[in-house]
Order: C-alpha cells, then sequence, then structure tokens
C-alpha cells in the first residue's frame, strides 16, 4: 500500500512540495526513527503534522458539502447494507440452513455409530475378561474349570443398557429425517440472518481495531475516523465484480432499501456532548441489564421455560406414569413415535400408549399431567392422532414453553380497514392459535353455537363474524338478542330484521321473524329446484354456488341469535302458536313458548344449510337448560370460551369434542378472548385467541356496509325502512336549508312563497325545478315550518303572508318553530 505524499496539505507558510511516494509496507518496526523524521519534514511552521492538516482538509469538505461527503453518506449507507444483509435473500439464508441441517445430521449419525460399535466392542472385551477371572479363581482353588458363568457382570450389565440407548438414539435420529427436508421457518430464517448480520459487524470492527494496531496513528479519534474507510473496503470485498473487474458503482437492490445516513451524522465528530450521552446511555444499560433484579428475573424466566421442556422420551413417560395415565409396569409397553420436537413456541410429541388403552385416557387427565410437567393447564393441548398412520391409542401433545401462549394485546382485525369482503370466498379472519397460525373460518353450509362465561369474549367472536357478513351486500342479516344494548345497535342500518329483548311482545315478533325466515327459506330451495330442473348446470347438486349466493332474490342469509338464554327464559311463560307444518296434524296449537323458539331455530338451521342460510347461536349459560341437545346437535361448529367445568364445556362442544382434548375448563382468567373452536371435522379443535373489533370501529364498518347495499340495491326490511326514514329527513331538512339560502342569496329576512319558490329553482334547478307556490307551501309545512304568517309590508303589500329567515332557521336548528 502506499500514499501519494502531495495530498498532505501545505502548512500556512509553506509552498507545495513536489509529489513523493512512501511504501508504508517497507516500513519495519525498527524504523521509527525514520517515520518521526518523515513525519517531522512535512509538519509546517506552525508544527502541525501532516495527518492533523488532511484530517482539517477532509472535515472542510464535509462542511462544504463536497463530493467527499456525497461518498461518505453513499459509504455508510452501503455498509449499512452489507452489515445489515440486506441483498441476502431469504432463499439463500433457507438454502444454508438446510445444508446446516444436513452435517449436523450427518455427523451426529457418524458419532452415534462409532459409539454404538465401540460399546459392542467393549461388551465382548468385559465379557471374555470376566470368563477368564472367574476360571482363574476356581483354578487356583483346585476346582476344575466351569464354562464362563452365564450370568454378567454388573459391568456388561451396564454397557448393555447404555449400548441399547445407544441404538434407539440412532433409531430415533434416523426417523428425524424426514425433518431435515423441512422448509425452514421465518423465526430459522431470521435467526440466520442475525448471525450473518453478527459475524460482518464483528469483522468491520475487527478490521478498524486491526487498523489501528498497525497503523502508528497519533490520534485515537483520528483512528475511529477511520472507520468509514474499512467499512468501504469491507463492502467492496463482499460485492460481486462487474465485467471489468470492478465492484459495481451501486450496491442494487440491497442499497436501494438502506436507511440514508443524514448529513449531520457525518458532520458530527466523534466526541461532544451527544457521543457524551450515547456513552453514558449504553453504561446505564449494561449496569441494569447485570444489576441483581435483571439477573434474577431473567433466571426466574429461563426456569419457567425451561419447566416445560422435557430432556427425552424417558421424561415423558415418567410424568404419564406420575399423571396416572400409565402404570409403572406398562412403561416398557409406551412408545414415543418418532422424536419430541420442537413445534412453534413449544414442542410436539405423539405418545402410543399400553395395548388396549384408549388415547381418551389420557387426554381426560390433562390437567394431572401438566401437574406431572411442572406446568399450567393452559400450556397442553391433547388430541388423538387422527393422522394415517395414527389409531385410537395414539394421542399428540403439545406444551407452550411460556405459562401463557396466547398473552399479548388483541389483534385488531383486518376487516376494520377493508372497504368491501366476499363472504363466500375469503370467510371470516378469526384469530391465531398459540402456535402462531393464523385461522379463517368458513360458514357455509354450517351453523355456529358459542357458549362461555360472561365477559370472556362471546359477542367479540360474532361480531367478527357479523363484520365480514356487513361487508358483503349480498348477505341477508337478521339479529334476534333477549337483551337490549350497545352491543348490536350499528347492526340496525343494514340488518333485515333487528328485534332485542324478551318481553312477552317481543318473543311474539322474533316468533313471526322466525316463522317468515323459514318461509323464504323453503321459497329458495323451491327456486333452487326449479333452476336444477331448467339446467342442472346453473345449481349443481341443487346447492347455492357463489354466482347465485349474489343474486338479490337468492342471497345467503345470516342469523344472529345473542344471549339466547335470554330469550328462551321469556319464552317459556308464554303461549306460543306451532305453524301447520310443525304439527303433527296439520293443525296449528298453542303451547308453551320455549320449545316453540327451540324448534324454530333448529329447523332453521337444518332447512336453510343448502340454500345459504347459517345461524350463529350466542349463550352465556352454558347449561341442559339454555343449550337444548336438540339445537346444539344441528350446529356442525361449536366455540367454547371460558366455562366452570367439564360439564359446561360438554354442554357447548359435545362429549365428543371434550373426550376428544377439548378443554375450554382448563382456561384461566387471563385468558380473555381465548376460544376452543371445534369445527365438527376430523382433525378436531384448536384454541384460538380472537381478533378485535371495538363497537366504534364495529359503527363505522355497518356504515360502509349500508353504502355496499344501497349500491347494489340489496338494502332490505327494516334497514331500508330506517334509510327511507332517514331520507325524508334529509330531504325535509334540504328543503327548509334550500329556502334560507334563497333568502341570502337575495339579501332579504323574509319572503312570499310566490316569490321564494322561483328563487328556490333558480338557486337549485336540480332539485327545484318544478316547484310552484303551492307544492313549496305544502312541502314546508310537512318539514315543520308551520304554514305562513303575517310578514308586514314586502313587495308593495303591506299586510303580506309568508316566512321569516328566523323561523326557518330556528326549525333548521332543531328547535321548536
Amino acid at each position: 500500500m502506499s500514499i501519494t505524499t502531495d495530498e498532505r496539505p501545505p502548512g500556512p507558510q509553506e509552498p507545495a512540495k513536489e509529489a513523493a511516494k512512501v511504501d508504508l509496507t517497507k516500513t519495519q518496526p525498527g524504523d521509527e526513527d525514520q517515520a518521526e523524521a518523515a513525519d517531522a519534514e512535512g509538519d509546517g511552521e506552525e508544527g502541525e503534522s501532516w495527518a492533523a492538516r488532511l484530517k482539517t482538509r477532509i472535515l472542510a469538505a464535509f462542511a462544504e458539502g463536497g463530493e467527499v461527503r456525497e461518498h461518505g453518506i453513499r459509504a455508510r449507507a452501503n455498509t449499512w447494507a452489507w452489515v445489515m444483509a440486506e441483498q441476502v435473500t431469504d432463499g439463500e439464508l433457507a438454502a444454508e440452513i438446510l445444508t446446516q441441517r444436513r452435517q449436523q445430521h450427518a455427523t451426529r449419525e457418524r458419532e452415534l455409530r462409532r459409539q454404538v460399535t465401540e460399546t459392542t466392542a467393549q461388551i465382548a472385551r468385559a465379557q471374555v475378561t470376566g470368563a477368564r477371572a472367574e476360571a482363574l479363581v476356581k483354578g487356583e482353588a483346585g476346582q476344575r474349570a466351569e464354562a464362563p458363568a452365564q450370568r454378567d457382570s454388573a459391568e456388561v450389565v451396564a454397557l448393555r443398557v447404555r449400548h441399547e440407548q445407544l441404538v434407539a438414539e440412532l433409531a430415533e435420529h434416523a426417523a428425524d429425517a424426514v425433518r431435515l427436508e423441512t422448509a425452514p421457518t421465518a423465526g430459522e430464517i431470521g435467526r440466520a440472518r442475525w448471525g450473518r448480520r453478527t459475524f460482518r459487524a464483528s469483522a468491520l470492527v475487527a478490521s478498524v481495531v486491526g487498523g489501528g494496531v498497525l497503523l502508528p496513528l497519533q490520534d485515537l479519534r483520528w483512528l475511529l475516523g477511520a472507520l468509514p474507510a474499512a467499512a468501504v473496503a469491507l463492502w467492496r470485498v463482499g460485492l460481486p465484480a462487474d465485467d471489468d473487474g470492478q465492484a459495481p458503482a451501486e450496491a442494487g437492490a440491497g442499497a436501494a432499501t438502506s436507511p440514508q445516513v443524514p448529513a449531520q451524522a457525518v458532520e458530527q465528530p466523534l466526541e461532544g456532548p451527544a457521543f457524551a450521552a450515547a456513552v453514558t446511555a449504553a453504561r446505564q444499560a449494561a449496569e441494569v441489564a447485570s444489576s441483581p433484579g435483571a439477573v434474577a428475573a431473567r433466571e426466574v424466566a429461563q426456569a419457567a421455560e425451561q419447566a416445560a421442556q422435557v430432556q427425552g422420551s424417558s421424561d415423558l413417560v415418567t410424568a404419564l406414569v406420575k399423571a396416572g395415565i400409565i402404570a409403572k409396569a406398562e412403561e416398557d409397553e409406551t412408545k414415543i413415535v418418532g422424536v419430541i420436537r420442537p413445534d412453534g413456541p413449544g414442542w410436539t410429541a405423539t405418545v402410543e400408549l399400553p395395548a388396549g388403552k384408549p388415547a381418551e385416557v389420557a387426554i381426560s387427565r390433562a390437567a394431572e399431567l401438566a401437574s406431572a410437567l411442572r406446568v399450567k393447564s393452559a400450556q397442553i393441548q391433547m388430541s388423538r392422532d387422527v393422522t394415517e398412520d395414527g389409531h385410537e391409542g395414539r394421542f399428540v401433545i403439545w406444551v407452550a414453553n411460556t405459562s401463557n401462549p396466547y398473552a399479548g394485546a388483541p389483534v385488531p382485525s383486518e376487516l376494520i380497514r377493508a372497504e368491501s369482503w366476499d363472504f363466500w370466498a375469503q370467510g371470516i379472519p378469526l384469530g391465531t392459535n398459540a402456535r402462531g397460525v393464523r385461522k379463517i373460518l368458513s360458514m357455509l353450509w354450517s351453523s355456529l353455537l358459542i357458549g362461555g362465561l360472561m365477559g370472556f369474549g362471546k359477542s367479540y367472536l360474532a361480531r367478527l363474524i357479523a363484520a365480514a357478513a356487513v361487508l358483503d351486500p349480498y348477505v341477508n342479516i337478521v339479529l334476534l338478542s333477549g337483551k337490549s344494548g350497545a352491543d348490536w345497535a350499528a347492526l340496525k342500518v343494514v340488518a333485515h330484521a333487528y328485534v332485542t329483548g324478551n318481553s312477552a311482545g317481543v318473543i311474539r315478533e322474533m316468533h313471526e321473524v322466525m316463522e317468515t325466515l323459514i318461509a323464504d327459506m323453503q321459497q329458495h330451495g323451491q327456486e333452487l329446484e326449479d333452476l336444477f330442473e331448467k339446467d342442472p348446470k346453473l345449481c349443481p347438486e341443487g346447492k347455492i354456488t357463489p354466482e347465485l349466493a349474489k343474486s338479490v332474490k337468492l342471497g345467503m342469509t345470516l342469523l344472529i341469535v345473542d344471549e339466547l338464554q335470554e330469550i328462551l327464559d321469556g319464552a317459556a311463560g308464554i303461549k306460543l302458536t306451532t305453524s301447520d307444518e310443525e304439527a303433527e296434524d296439520g293443525v296449528g296449537r298453542s303451547q308453551n313458548g320455549k320449545p316453540v323458539m327451540v324448534s324454530l331455530f333448529a329447523r332453521f338451521m337444518r332447512v336453510a344449510r343448502f340454500v345459504g342460510g347459517m345461524a350463529v347461536i350466542i349463550t352465556q349459560r352454558p347449561d341442559s337448560n339454555s343449550v337444548p341437545t336438540e339445537l346444539r346437535e344441528v350446529a356442525a361448529k361449536r366455540a367454547c370460551f371460558r366455562v366452570k367445568g367439564q360439564n359446561s364445556s360438554k354442554m357447548v362442544l359435545g362429549d365428543d369434542a371434550v373426550k376428544d382434548g377439548a378443554a375450554p375448563h382448563l382456561l384461566m382468567d387471563m385468558h380473555k378472548g381465548v376460544a376452543v373452536v371445534d369445527e365438527g371435522a376430523e382433525d378436531g379443535h384448536d384454541t384460538y385467541k380472537t381478533d378485535l373489533i371495538n363497537l366504534d370501529d364495529f359503527r363505522v364498518l355497518c356504515e360502509r356496509g349500508r353504502a355496499l347495499r344501497l349500491k347494489a340495491g340489496t338494502l332490505s326490511g327494516q334497514a331500508a325502512r330506517r334509510w327511507e326514514s332517514e331520507r325524508e329527513g334529509i330531504q325535509r331538512r334540504q328543503i327548509i336549508a334550500d329556502a334560507v339560502a334563497a333568502m341570502d342569496a337575495n339579501g332579504v329576512d323574509r319572503a312570499r312563497l310566490a316569490v321564494l319558490a322561483p328563487w328556490m329553482a333558480e338557486l337549485s334547478p336540480e332539485r327545484w325545478h318544478d316547484l310552484t307556490e303551492t307544492t313549496l307551501a305544502a312541502r314546508l309545512r310537512d318539514a315543520g315550518a308551520g304554514t305562513t304568517g303575517r310578514i308586514g309590508a314586502v313587495d308593495g303589500i303591506t299586510k303580506a303572508s309568508g316566512y321569516l329567515r328566523e323561523t326557518l332557521q330556528t326549525v333548521l336548528d332543531g328547535r321548536a318553530a
């Protein structure tokens, strides 16, 4: 490396010298005197070294905003991109992870095979040595040497146990080979990227520090100032060369996304109050991190996380014994299928129980197993193994690393910002399970029963479903709630029917709504039958299709029944008449209202399924009275928030789901917004923390839904009547506002109708081009302005009749006329 000395600025009184070259690579450690002499030769009259003058010149260039500063900014930005590994794609990191997996797997396999071979040889040697020793002892005693004893020595027994453990571990290791080709998770890729960033940052710091050791610089701050140069060098080394063998002029995509270094950051020297404050803050952070309290907190957190881990298959089998799932004598018959493996923020294993012991035995003792593993019940999820290789004696267990895998603030639903939604194709964004997997719930061809204790999120879950339906203008919404309140008030602007309360009159209205709704569903079924006969392609299998669902006549219908227990309690106190179709002899009869309403809800879910009808039934008191079996069994999908006991879980989810491991009764007070959802499918249930839509967002969302329905022409029922009433009110206010505007435009505070009508037609011809004195009088009277009155001398008439501006403005402001 060489430096041209004509780059050094001359001293204050010194003329520029002729350029000369000094090769620093030939400078030996013993040439210190020569180096000092060279420095002294370049000093000016003020005794300032050339290095100091070069530093002054560079800082001046920065201050003037010259080319050096521009290149410095780019260099720092490109260096940041290199250190942060922005040019390294996720695909490259994934390939590296897979390669490392294979290498580690092969290395471990070689080591295990070596140990198996070694223990085999050790067993053979120990057996021979033992036999010889026994023969020698017997020979010394004057006895005939016999064959070696059949009983193994203690050493051989220990070696055999070790050999069996190694063979089992080798088998597990071989079974784990499938995981090698599994795509790396986002977390693994993130850790790999941070590992590369750490290495590059360390290399960068090492290069600068190494430069400070090798170069005899006098000023430590000048050494720190060399950091950009070292960074540029490392950055250029990391870039691919182009055709000329030179590094590209631009950093490419990585530089495009790298942060720009502000000019003040380049001009800011590594000293002064800002630098001192940064150093102080770093020291304080280090002191806090190393304080006894912080260390203790970390140790507690680590201990809590380690408590959820098991060290191997034997530990898990031991826990099964402690939980009373298997007996001590059954340990050898209990197998861990494959290996215990990481699964998201936790670990999972598949357990095969002894022959004759069903999986439900283990699943029913989830709380006892949690105790044996020293974790909270909510950290454990257990279910039957429904994979192709599974059977009734296998179950799958998943254990979270943390005591509350559902912790954290609720996630706002993406529906809040959606302009519209396709209820059929997009489903309902429901929430996230403990493993961090998002859930999309589909309501097609099925209904949902929601139960749980008060205040744990039932209405919020139902609101998510309602929101998705609101944003689809082709979904007809009917709301029946046993309790009045603000929970569903926003739906009034879009709901075809909206009835709340549980008085006798309200229950009768709900009864009428349900009978009408079922009749409509039957009519839709008849229309689908006619379509099928006309052209089977239009209605395959006689079911509604996405195209038919966007028909005004055949759109989907969502029935929401909230506070079911209040509706049934109110119905139990009155008599209702069944429809002719429900009566066995074809004649309607009056009977207790509760079974009538239960029958109507259940019947809707049965007959509406194939014509686009769905129901969401919500109850906060899950018992046999509030969730009759007739109603629960026709709800294919079920969701349960926290309940007090296993019986309550069964009332909502059913016996089979609870037997298969669904356990909302194991949720705790901290699990607000967490629901166990069973969709009735073979893959069973899962537990989710549901997304959030608050009432203010829901109100805005419903207004958006009404606009969508007005545009599509699908606003119907009470929502359409409400809109007409609001529009009439708007029109009434409009005519008064235009009358006031017409007076203001003509500079008067009163006017006769004969004059006011043409003024308004001239001001707003699109609305009032055909307005006459007679029609204006009628419209103003209907709008609440009253009849005309004496307004004094106007237009040459001494006692003219008309309207005062003040009178109209009073009505417009909402005050009494």
